[in-house]
């Protein structure tokens, strides 16, 4: 009888700590109700420190009013005392809110947590705006990019369907140097802002006519760039430009992107012959842009279609004489043909048909650098601390009959060059 009397006062004392535990989750909540949520705080972290003795309807009831605790610390602004023995407390608020919604054996908070209120907010989008404001903050101070990464990663825990939010996941990896990730969230976000703003749902044309769609099309045309501009530094031509084709598909002549492709085929001389269609039909869209022209003369200079390159700059610097690269190519085209002809010259012989030959080529020479000499001197006086245009102007101005310029310049040069 003695044996049965200890079990009987083992099971009682069990039956008073499951009873224990229930009752500090039972006072934690009610805590909550009163507002008191540091208190609430305390009551529930220690009933979740034996989630063996509690039942899950309790672990859930627990995890959500931690959330709901922690939250609301975070953002009231009366809460700042209790904040400073929580300054992590945006974090907390997630990883309970994540486990009561979680709770394999009781969904009643996943419920009460997606419940909109009079204000249209419920639980999730205000901890998911908390997070992602905290997060806009601490990006901006720009000295903390590991922690802006936290909240933005955090937010989209909570809130993964959000365009903005996964385009700032994205940005964030970019500032921690992690491309792999910024490429896979700029990936999502593509395809979440495929599926909020597909054509064939009902509503979406007047969604489109909205502020914020205005918005997320300038984000996701940011997004189309970098995921361009990423996978062409890492050498995956096909890949930047199906991102590019992406963008351009869902914001049809968008000057950005378009520029963005065109930098890709610039880029990539196997693609020269499709570049050339890309750029011809760039140049008649937008006839009085200069920085197509000299990107497009660019590329003509690098496949040897000089003399294409060379009308590029001419009308370049027909509508900007001051234009630095017009004055450049001009010049450098007289310069390198003058060049050619040079190297031709020297191939010649002795006889008197290679002799003529020889005077005719000097004299195109002559002229050749005549029509550069002008673009070098401009140059020099933009440029004054580059030594490449006086060295080609110490070249040029004796054979063009500029011997007194041709000291001066070599002066400045030896000058430059001990500095």
């Amino acid at each position: 009888m003695k044996r049965v009397s200890i079990i009987l006062s083992l099971l009682i004392l069990g039956f008073g700590t499951l009873s224990a535990q229930k009752s500090k989750v039972t006072t934690g909540t009610l805590n909550y109700t009163q507002g008191n949520y540091a208190d609430a705080i305390i009551k529930l972290e220690e009933a979740l420190t034996k989630p063996e003795l509690l039942k899950q309807k309790y672990i859930a009831k627990a995890n959500y009013y931690l959330f709901k605790s922690y939250l609301q610390i975070a953002i009231d602004t009366s809460q700042e005392s209790t904040l400073k023995l929580y300054p992590d407390a945006l974090f907390r608020a997630q990883d309970n809110l994540e486990k009561a919604m979680n709770n394999p054996e009781d969904d009643k908070y996943k419920k009460d947590a997606q419940n909109f209120d009079l204000t249209g907010q419920n639980d999730i989008t205000r901890l998911w705006g908390a997070l992602y404001n905290e997060g806009v903050t601490v990006f901006n101070q720009q000295d903390n990019d590991e922690m802006a990464l936290k909240y933005f990663v955090a937010a989209d825990q909570v809130k993964n369907d959000h365009f903005l939010t996964k385009r700032m996941v994205g940005s964030s990896y970019i500032a921690v140097k992690d491309t792999a990730s910024a490429i896979k969230v700029f990936e999502e976000a593509i395809d979440v802002f495929k599926e909020r703003y597909d054509d064939s749902k009902d509503g979406v044309a007047e969604l489109k006519q909205g502020e914020e769609y205005k918005i997320d099309a300038g984000q996701m045309s940011y997004i189309s760039q970098m995921l361009g501009v990423l996978h062409q530094s890492q050498g995956n031509v096909k890949e930047a430009l199906a991102a590019v084709n992406t963008g351009l598909e869902l914001l049809p002549g968008d000057k950005d992107i378009e520029k963005i492709e065109l930098h890709i085929y610039q880029q990539n001389p196997e693609l020269f012959v499709e570049a050339k269609k890309k750029f011809e039909k760039a140049i008649a869209n937008e006839p009085e842009n200069v920085n197509v022209k000299l990107a497009y003369a660019d590329l003509l200079s690098k496949n040897d279609e000089t003399d294409a390159a060379k009308d590029l700059y001419d009308k370049v610097y027909e509508q900007d004489p001051e234009n630095f690269m017009a004055n450049f190519g001009k010049g450098a085209y007289y310069i390198n043909k003058a060049a050619e002809i040079s190297e031709a010259k020297m191939k010649l012989g002795t006889s008197s048909a290679d002799e003529a030959k020889i005077d005719k080529m000097n004299t195109e020479i002559v002229e050749l650098l005549k029509k550069a000499y002008p673009f070098m001197k401009w140059l020099h006086e933009h440029d004054q601390d580059n030594a490449e245009w006086l060295r080609q102007l110490v070249n040029i101005t004796p054979i063009i009959g500029k011997d007194d310029e041709m000291a001066d310049y070599a002066k400045k040069l030896g000058e430059l060059n001990r500095n």
